[in-house]
């Protein structure tokens, strides 16, 4: 059950995720990788008060940045935002060269309306690992114009050794965003493109396919499907 749990977690399945996973629990398993599942499941759904509580427990049994990352991140989605700023802080205070750590840490601020602060957080996390590719979109995310020439070819650089899509496809969308700004739109365009390729090939998206089930949703469900519908509907007395 708690495999099964797994593999429907990984395929978007959550709903199934969550049942397969609470009766792997329910029949006694007490591993720690079931409970952090759970815990994910129940975050993807956006259920954050449930994973509040369950990402709190696993806090105290293991010390894992990912955790105390994810506990950070769902008080700021509950509005909690002083006490996020404060795990984000604690997290710095154990693991102050892990980019991530800044990332999120800017995330919070942003949140908290200090911009400085956070473009401040974004760049040390980008000077710590100039290929994190996450921190140079949040800094082009920021809608006053913060990327700098510097960062450009700073970026560049990054492009020519990163291997990972996951820095690679936020990398381009950043220049992107950079050669928008400076009004250098043919260049802008081809790193969009470029970045939405990618990304559409990590999650094997194919617009046509939605095309398809659209039109077939169109083609199902016409004037037709709702009158008779209404018509074989029994009167309201």
């Amino acid at each position: 059950l708690a495999l099964l749990g797994s593999i429907a977690m990984r395929t978007g399945a959550l709903v199934q995720a969550e049942q397969f996973l609470r009766q792997a629990i329910a029949l006694g398993a007490r591993s720690l990788d079931v409970q952090r599942e759970l815990a994910s499941v129940l975050h993807q759904q956006e259920r954050l008060a449930e994973a509040l509580s369950a990402v709190s427990i696993l806090e105290q049994k293991i010390g894992d940045l990912q955790i105390s990352g994810a506990k950070a991140l769902i008080l700021d989605k509950l509005g909690r935002n002083p006490e996020a700023l404060r795990e984000h802080e604690k997290l710095l205070a154990k693991h102050a060269d892990d980019p991530r750590v800044w990332l999120g840490y800017g995330n919070s601020l942003r949140w908290a309306g200090r911009n400085d602060e956070a473009i401040a957080a974004y760049r040390r996390s980008t000077t710590i690992d100039s290929e994190y590719g996450d921190a140079w979109w949040a800094l082009a995310n920021i809608k006053n114009r913060v990327l700098t020439d510097g960062d450009i070819e700073t970026m560049k650089s990054a492009l020519e050794i990163a291997i990972d899509r996951r820095n690679i496809v936020p990398i381009h969308f950043a220049l992107g965003r950079a050669w928008h700004d400076r009004k250098e739109y043919a260049r802008a365009f081809g790193h969009f493109e470029t970045g939405n390729r990618m990304r559409g090939d990590t999650i094997n998206y194919r617009p046509e396919d939605l095309t398809a089930e659209v039109d077939e949703i169109i083609r199902l469900f016409d004037r037709d499907f709702f009158e008779r519908r209404w018509r074989a509907a029994p009167t309201d007395q």
